[in-house]
């Protein structure tokens, strides 16, 4: 025993327990350093994957609108092209009807001989 009464193999014992401890704390912080390190690597990658995949969509969806675009306006020159169908319809059909009339006056015509 020592001067205050501890006893010196205690004072031994509690020191190696102290150690072991900061052998252990030392050791708990290295890891849970190097997890975080791991981790905070792992995001940025999971970030920088985010980003490509976002940027892809932006463009699929900008050559989605181009290409739907590009349908419209070639939908507004179909119609605008079938806009002289219409005229053209209802002139064939007055022809048609001449034609009926021509047809019944030549019948009419060779009848009548």
């Amino acid at each position: 025993m020592t001067k205050t009464g501890i006893d010196a193999g205690q004072l031994e014992s509690l020191e190696q327990d102290a150690q072991q401890c900061v052998a252990a704390l030392l050791d708990i912080v290295s890891r849970t350093n190097n997890a975080a390190a791991y981790i905070t690597a792992l995001s940025a990658q999971n970030l920088e994957a985010y980003q490509m995949c976002v940027e892809s969509t932006g463009d699929n969806v900008n050559k989605s609108v181009l290409a739907a675009n590009k349908y419209i306006e070639k939908c507004r020159e179909i119609n605008e092209v079938f806009r002289g169908v219409e005229p053209l319809y209802e002139r064939i059909q007055e022809i048609k009807k001449l034609l009926d009339i021509y047809e019944k006056l030549v019948a009419q015509a060779l009848r009548q001989r």
